[in-house]
């Protein structure tokens, strides 16, 4: 499945539960962010400034 999902030509990023720091991201997210995996893997969506809004992302992890 993690194969299948890095090679797939949609952005693709697998973060942590515990922390919601990014543990892999595909070719195609880093693409779309703008920075090398390397930058992605071991940071987080609001350090990577991928919200307008912070506090909306709190709304959206509830849901999960």
């Amino acid at each position: 499945m993690l194969v299948m999902a890095l090679t797939i030509s949609d952005g693709v990023g697998i973060t942590r539960a515990s922390d919601n720091l990014f543990i892999e991201a595909n070719d195609s997210l880093c693409k779309i962010i703008g920075a090398p995996r390397e930058k992605i893997i071991g940071t987080n969506t609001l350090a990577l400034g991928l919200w307008k809004d912070p506090s909306k992302r709190e709304g959206f992890e509830k849901q999960l």
